[in-house]
C-alpha cells in the first residue's frame, strides 16, 4: 500500500533541486516553485502516515475479530471517530455482542436441560452403537445399578436381556421401540429413540412398580369383595324363589318380590362378570390358544340365544364356512362372542331402519381371521366409540339399564380378546346398526414335508 506514495515523491526531491538552481527564474518564481514543491512533498507524506496508521488500525481489527470468531467474546475494540474503520470497528463490537448473549442463552439452556435430566424421576441413557452406555442420569443408575457397574450395560454379561435388545432394535431399524419388562424387583417400561446422528439411542425408563402394586390391590379388593358377595347373593335369590312360589301372595307382594328378584339377579350377574374381569387381569399370561374350528363354537352360541331373540322378534343368522379355523380359545371366544350377540338382540330392535335381524358370520381376511357381529338397531354415535369398552360405560344410562345390563360386557370382550391375541372394534353409526368385529390370528401353517 505504500509504493504508490514513494514512487511519486522520489522524483519531486530533485526536482525542488533544479528549480532552485534554475538559470532564468525570479526570486519570486523560484519561491513559488519550491513552495508548491514542498507542499506536494509534505501532502505524500501526510498520506503516507494515514496508511501507516489505517494498516496498523486493520492489523489490530483483524486480530481482534480473530479472538472474538475463536470465542474470545469479551472483546471490545475501540471505536472512535466516524471513519470507515471507526463503523468497521462498531460493526464487530455489534456481532460480539450478539454472539455474546447467544452463548449465554444456549449455557442457560444447556444447564436447564441437564438439571431436567438430573434430577428427573425416569432413567435417561445413552447408548453408542457399539453397545457402550455413554451417559445416564442419576434415576437410571438406581434403577439399573451402580455407575461402575453400567459402564458397559447393554454389551456387559450382566447386562438387562430385555434393555439389551430394545437397544438392538433401535439401532437396527432406526425407529422407536418399546418394551414392559421386570428388572430385579422394579416393573420398568423402557422406551427406546433414535438419536439424530443415527449411530446413538437414547433410553427412557420409566419405573412403574408402584402403579402395578396399587393395580394388584386393586384387583384382589373387587375379586374379594365379589366373591364375598357371590354367597349371600345366591342365597337372596334362593329364598325369592321360593316365596315368589307361594299361592297365597297378594298381587301387589308378588309384584314387589319379583322387582326385587330381578334386582337380585342383576346383582348376581354384576359381580359374575366382576368376578371373570378380576381372573382376566390378574393372569401373568395369554390363555392357551389351539386351532379350532370356528363354526361349532359360533353355532353353540347362536343356539343359547335363538329362543331370547324370538322372544323380541329377531331372527340370528349364522355364516360361517364349514372349514374355517382360527388360532384362539374356544371357551374365551364363545364368551366374547356371546356377550357381543346379546347385545345385538338387546339393541338391535330399536330405532333402526334395517330389517329385524341379528347377523353372526366369520371369514378370512389377510392374515387374519374376523368374527362379526351386526345389528341394524338405532347405532351407536361416533362420539362414543373410543371409550364403549370401558367398564361401566353407557351410551344411554336410562336405556342400559332397563335392559338389566351391567356395563361390564364390551369391557369382557376387550379383555377377553387380549387374552387369545385378538383385537375387537367397533362400527357404526346412529340410525344405521351397529358391527362389532373380533380379529383372530390365523392358524400357523404347516411345515414343509
Amino acid at each position: 500500500m505504500l509504493v504508490g506514495p514513494v514512487l511519486v515523491a522520489a522524483p519531486l526531491v530533485p526536482l525542488l533541486l533544479v528549480v532552485l538552481v534554475a538559470p532564468g527564474l525570479t526570486l519570486g518564481q523560484r519561491v513559488l516553485a519550491a513552495v508548491a514543491i514542498v507542499l506536494a512533498l509534505a501532502a505524500l507524506f501526510w498520506d503516507l502516515r494515514r496508511q501507516l496508521l489505517a494498516d496498523e488500525r486493520l492489523a489490530e481489527l483483524a486480530q481482534l475479530t480473530e479472538a472474538v470468531g475463536g470465542g474470545a467474546l469479551h472483546v471490545f475494540l475501540p471505536a472512535s471517530g466516524l471513519g470507515t474503520l471507526a463503523r468497521l470497528a462498531r460493526a464487530i463490537n455489534g456481532v460480539a455482542t450478539l454472539a455474546r448473549a447467544d452463548h449465554l442463552e444456549r449455557e442457560l439452556d444447556r444447564a436447564v436441560d441437564r438439571t431436567i435430566v438430573r434430577e428427573a424421576p425416569s432413567g435417561v441413557l445413552v447408548v453408542a452403537a457399539s453397545g457402550r452406555v455413554v451417559r445416564f442420569n442419576p434415576a437410571a443408575a438406581r434403577m439399573l445399578g451402580s455407575p461402575a457397574d453400567n459402564a458397559a450395560l447393554v454389551v456387559g454379561a450382566s447386562a438387562p436381556v430385555a434393555l439389551a435388545g430394545v437397544v438392538e432394535r433401535v439401532l437396527t431399524s432406526r425407529s422407536e421401540a418399546e418394551i414392559t419388562t421386570t428388572i430385579g424387583r422394579l416393573d420398568l417400561v423402557i422406551r427406546g429413540v433414535p438419536l439424530a446422528d443415527g449411530a446413538d439411542c437414547l433410553l427412557l425408563v420409566h419405573d412403574i412398580s408402584s402403579l402395578r402394586r396399587a393395580e394388584r390391590v386393586r384387583r384382589e379388593f373387587v375379586a374379594n369383595v365379589s366373591h364375598e358377595l357371590k354367597t349371600p347373593i345366591t342365597t337372596i335369590l334362593a329364598y325369592l324363589e321360593t316365596l315368589t312360589t307361594h299361592e297365597q301372595l297378594a298381587p301387589d307382594v308378588q309384584n314387589k318380590l319379583d322387582a326385587v328378584r330381578r334386582n337380585a339377579e342383576r346383582l348376581r350377574v354384576l359381580t359374575e362378570d366382576v368376578l371373570h374381569l378380576s381372573r382376566l387381569e390378574a393372569r401373568d399370561s395369554d390363555l392357551p390358544l389351539e386351532v379350532e374350528l370356528l363354526r361349532p363354537i359360533l353355532e353353540d352360541v347362536v343356539d343359547r340365544h335363538r329362543y331370547r331373540a324370538s322372544q323380541r322378534g329377531l331372527q340370528v343368522e349364522l355364516e360361517v364356512p364349514q372349514e374355517l379355523d382360527a388360532l384362539t380359545n374356544a371357551d374365551a371366544l364363545d364368551h366374547a362372542v356371546s356377550n357381543l350377540l346379546d347385545n345385538a338382540i338387546t339393541y338391535g330392535t330399536e330405532g333402526g331402519t334395517g330389517p329385524p335381524r341379528v347377523r353372526l358370520r366369520a371369514f378370512s381376511a389377510p392374515g387374519r381371521v374376523i368374527v362379526e357381529v351386526a345389528d341394524h338397531g338405532r347405532g351407536i354415535d361416533p362420539v362414543h366409540h373410543d371409550r364403549i369398552f370401558e367398564r361401566f360405560y353407557r351410551v344411554d344410562e336410562g336405556r342400559a339399564r332397563g335392559s338389566g345390563g351391567t356395563g361390564l360386557g364390551l369391557a369382557l370382550v376387550k379383555h377377553l380378546c387380549l387374552v387369545i391375541r385378538a383385537e375387537v372394534r367397533v362400527e357404526s353409526e346412529l340410525t344405521k346398526g351397529t358391527r362389532f368385529r373380533i380379529s383372530l390370528p390365523t392358524a400357523p401353517e404347516d411345515p414343509c414335508p
